[in-house]
């Protein structure tokens, strides 16, 4: 994995429009499940908002990279990597607690928005 997610989708032409806001992010891990490996990463800064130094990286890398794993099969086939979003929250459009994140494939085109939610909660990871 190359030192940001975001440097790969920036570079790539084949980009989603939509997508455009994402400037920056960093590396969160990978995580493995049966041969498929799918690389995580975490925005820390788009068009709207800088996710602020302060907030340490290293500390919410643990619950991001959980809520990957028990997402892990509601990603679509060709996700290579997802790149967090936005941390846990709820909004209009969904009122369960949930993680957003993108899904990239191996073009380095962001795929799908997909919420994350907690097992427990709902059963399963649903696009946005």
């Amino acid at each position: 994995m190359t030192s940001s997610l975001t440097a790969r989708l920036l570079s790539t032409s084949a980009r989603l429009t939509s997508y455009k806001d994402l400037l920056a992010s960093k590396p969160l891990g990978v995580v493995t499940k049966n041969d498929r490996t799918i690389a995580v990463d975490i925005a820390t800064e788009t068009q709207s908002w800088k996710r602020p130094e302060f907030i340490p990286v290293e500390k919410v890398k643990a619950g991001y990279l959980g809520h990957v794993v028990e997402n892990f099969d509601t990603f679509k086939p060709e996700t290579t990597a997802v790149v967090v979003r936005e941390g846990m929250h709820t909004s209009g459009a969904d009122q369960r607690p949930h993680v957003t994140v993108y899904e990239v494939d191996k073009t380095n085109t962001i795929i799908r928005t997909t919420h994350l939610v907690e097992q427990a909660a709902s059963g399963a990871g649903e696009e946005k």
